[in-house]
């Protein structure tokens, strides 16, 4: 299907590694400082997973993060990363995840 069309007549978008739509990506930056967002690597996923399996991780507003997450986006000074859940990046800075 190499070419297809969607119904506004552009090819449909590719979804990145974390997910997300590539166009959404593109779109999308920190709503605190308006930086630039890139996906979170799959060992940051991975080791921020496990950290909340054990109750260790909390989010900016203070309270403990309690569900997985699917991926990432993280902020371009690498100290904040926007949790994904259900191909949802959830972009609210009190539940963004300090890294």
């Amino acid at each position: 299907m190499d070419g297809a069309k969607n119904e506004h007549g552009s090819k449909p978008s590719e979804r990145d590694s974390c997910g997300c739509d590539a166009d959404l990506l593109k779109l999308l930056c920190c709503p605190e400082t308006h930086q630039a967002l890139t996906p979170a690597t799959q060992s940051t996923v991975q080791e921020l997973n496990q950290a909340i399996k054990t109750g260790v991780i909390k989010a900016r507003n203070g309270k403990e993060v309690r569900e997985s997450i699917e991926g990432g986006l993280v902020r371009a000074d690498g100290k904040v990363l926007y949790p994904i859940r259900h191909n949802i990046p959830i972009m609210l800075v009190d539940e963004s995840i300090p890294l």
